[in-house]
C-alpha cells in the first residue's frame, strides 16, 4: 500500500466503498483505514469525503437529467436519508443483539471450560490414586513372591531335615541293635544315646518354633490381602461415582461429547487394568491358600514324625534305664 500514489488510493477507496454499498454496509473511516493500513485517519477521512462528494454530485446530475424540481429532489433526498437513518438504527439494534448473544455464548463457553477443567482435575486425581494403588499392589505382589519363595525354601529345608532325622533314626536303631550285642561297650553307647537324644530334643524345639513363625507370617499376609481387596472395592466405588458424574456432565455439555468419550475410554482401560490386577491378586491368594494347605500337610507330617521321634526317645530312655540296671547288676 505504501507504493500507491494518491490517485490509486482514491480509486481503491472508491471501489471499496462501492462494494460496501452493494453489500448493504455503510462506509466508514475505520473500514477505509482497514483497506489502507499505512494511512492516517485524516487521510482516510479525506478519501471517504471525496467519495461521498462524488456520490452526491452523481445524484444531483441524475436528478437534473430526470428534470425533477428542487423541492421534489430535496424531499426525495430527505426521505432517502430518513430511510437510511432508520435502517442504520435497525442495524445498530441487530448489532447490539448480536454482541449480547456473543457475550452470552462466551459466558456459556467459559462455564463449560471451567466444568471441563474441574472434571479433568477430578479424573487426574483418580488416575493418581489408581497409580498409587497399582504401585502398592506391585510392591505387595513382590513381597508376597519373596515370602512364598522363603516359605518354600524353609519347607524344603524342613523336608531335608526330616530326611536327615529319618536317616539318623535308622542309624540309631542300628546302633541300638549293636549295643544289645555288645554289652561290654554299654557305657559308651549310653553317652552317645544321651547326646543324640539331647540333639533330637533341640531340633524338635527349633522345628516347632519355625512352624509357629511360618503360621504367623501366613496370617499376616492373609490380613494384608484382605486389606488390599477392601481398598480395591473402595476405589471401584469412587470410579462408579466418577462415571455417574461424567454421565451428568454429558447431558449438559453435548459439544464436549467427544472429549468425555475419550475420558471414558481411558477409564475403561484403567478398569481393565484394575480387573487384571484384581485377578492376579485373587490368583496370588489362591496360591497362598494352596501353599498354606501344603504347609499344613507338611506340618502334620512333621508332627507325626515328631511323635515317632518322641516314641523313639521314650524307648531309648527305657533302654537307658535297662542298661543302667544291667551295669549295676554286673558291678
Amino acid at each position: 500500500m505504501s507504493k500507491l500514489n494518491t490517485e490509486d488510493k482514491q480509486n481503491l477507496t472508491d471501489n471499496f466503498c462501492n462494494e460496501l454499498l452493494r453489500k448493504g454496509i455503510k462506509p466508514t473511516v475505520s473500514l477505509v483505514l482497514e483497506k489502507l493500513p499505512n494511512s492516517s485517519r485524516s487521510t482516510g477521512h479525506k478519501y471517504l469525503k471525496n467519495w461521498t462528494d462524488a456520490q452526491n454530485k452523481n445524484k444531483e446530475e441524475v436528478f437534473k437529467k430526470l428534470g425533477f424540481s428542487s423541492e421534489f429532489t430535496s424531499s426525495l433526498l430527505n426521505e432517502i436519508n430518513r430511510f437510511n437513518c432508520h435502517a442504520e438504527g435497525r442495524y445498530k439494534e441487530q448489532a447490539l443483539d448480536a454482541i449480547d448473544q456473543r457475550d452470552h455464548a462466551l459466558s456459556d463457553l467459559q462455564n463449560s471450560e471451567n466444568k471441563v477443567n474441574e472434571q479433568s482435575n477430578l479424573i487426574q486425581q483418580q488416575e493418581e490414586k489408581i497409580s498409587v494403588l497399582q504401585t502398592e499392589l506391585a510392591t505387595e505382589h513382590k513381597s508376597h513372591e519373596s515370602i512364598i519363595i522363603e516359605i518354600r525354601r524353609q519347607l524344603t529345608t524342613s523336608v531335608d531335615d526330616n530326611k536327615q532325622l529319618t536317616i539318623q533314626n535308622e542309624s540309631l536303631r542300628t546302633d541300638i541293635t549293636k549295643s544289645e550285642l555288645k554289652l561290654e561297650s554299654n557305657q559308651q553307647l549310653l553317652d552317645e544315646i544321651k547326646s543324640q537324644n539331647s540333639h533330637f530334643i533341640s531340633e524338635n524345639k527349633e522345628l516347632n518354633s519355625t512352624i509357629a513363625e511360618l503360621n504367623r507370617e501366613l496370617s499376616s499376609k492373609e490380613s494384608a490381602i484382605t486389606g488390599n481387596e477392601k481398598l480395591i472395592l473402595s476405589l471401584e466405588k469412587e470410579q462408579d461415582k466418577t462415571g455417574k458424574q461424567l454421565i451428568n456432565f454429558d447431558s449438559n455439555n453435548t459439544n464436549l461429547q467427544s472429549e468425555i468419550t475419550s475420558l471414558r475410554n481411558e477409564l475403561t482401560t484403567i478398569n481393565t487394568k484394575l480387573t487384571e490386577e484384581k485377578e492376579k491378586l485373587i490368583q496370588q491368594a489362591s496360591l497362598t491358600a494352596e501353599l498354606r494347605s501344603n504347609f499344613e500337610e507338611q506340618t502334620r507330617l512333621n508332627e507325626k514324625t515328631l511323635r515317632s521321634y518322641e516314641s523313639t526317645i521314650v524307648g531309648n530312655e527305657k533302654l537307658i534305664v535297662q542298661l543302667e540296671k544291667t551295669q549295676k547288676n554286673q558291678s
